[in-house]
């Protein structure tokens, strides 16, 4: 039976990708999860033994329920989840398409309860650790992405919430809280529309650009030790939490 097993979702791409790759190396178990069907199966049969592929949607509850079912059959248990998918969309509110701020919800904040939901027998289990990827900007606000912000913010605290319910089986929860890290989600949404580009104009603090790398070392350590909270650099929490009106300067 492998040592450790984490089942990841948004695995093909960005963060997700990075972060298993990097976890593959120190010697994990892999069960990825994302919409791109291809690219997941792509990344697994490089990445070589000891990988899963489901393609699906954290839209889809039963398609969760079911990966990390077949997850626990393959490899006996899960020790490990990381809710790591997310999308964005620039747009102020007043122009924003109410489609556009459904869709940023669903995927963001509904997809990670749904991850939480599918997750919390087979953690409870094994006794095991969830990540969820948070931003920077859960207590920061990024102009131009109030859906995003939004979103972030509240699966912080849905975190929360579940680290104080699950703390009495053993389950323990963490955040991560990234900075400006170029990914195909920032490409997108940030250097790839007009509106993204004013907002990088808006503030010479938020979009300081941070290596993928750091990320990925950050999400692997902290699923590693069972870590709390941490961000993307580490030391970005001073300026930004402690005065957050400095950082839209």
């Amino acid at each position: 039976m492998p040592d450790r097993i984490v089942f990841v979702t948004g695995a093909a791409t960005g963060i997700g990708r990075a972060t298993v790759e990097r976890l593959h190396r120190e010697g994990w178990s892999l069960a990825l999860f994302d919409i791109d069907g291809e690219a997941i199966a792509a990344l697994a049969a490089a990445l070589g033994p000891r990988v899963l592929a489901f393609p699906g949607s954290v839209g889809d509850l039963a398609a969760l329920e079911a990966a990390m079912a077949e997850t626990v059959r393959r490899f006996g248990r899960i020790d490990a989840v990381f809710a790591n998918a997310g999308i964005a969309r620039a747009a102020p509110v007043m122009l924003m398409e109410e489609a556009d701020w459904l869709r940023v919800v669903d995927v963001n904040l509904n997809g990670v309860f749904r991850t939480l939901k599918a997750a919390a027998p087979h953690l409870m289990a094994s006794r095991g650790y969830v990540l969820v990827t948070s931003s920077i900007t859960s207590t920061v606000a990024l102009p131009f992405g109030a859906a995003y912000v939004a979103t972030k913010a509240a699966v912080l605290n849905l975190a929360e919430a579940f680290r104080t319910e699950m703390c009495g089986h053993g389950v323990e929860v963490g955040t991560i809280h990234p900075t400006f890290i170029r990914t195909p989600l920032v490409e997108g949404a940030i250097h790839g529309t007009e509106i993204g580009r004013l907002a990088r104009s808006t503030s010479s603090i938020l979009f300081i650009e941070f290596p993928l790398a750091w990320v990925s070392w950050t999400a692997a350590r902290m699923l590693t030790k069972r870590l709390r909270r941490d961000t993307v650099p580490s030391w970005t929490h001073r300026p930004i939490l402690w005065f957050p009106r400095a950082a839209n300067r």
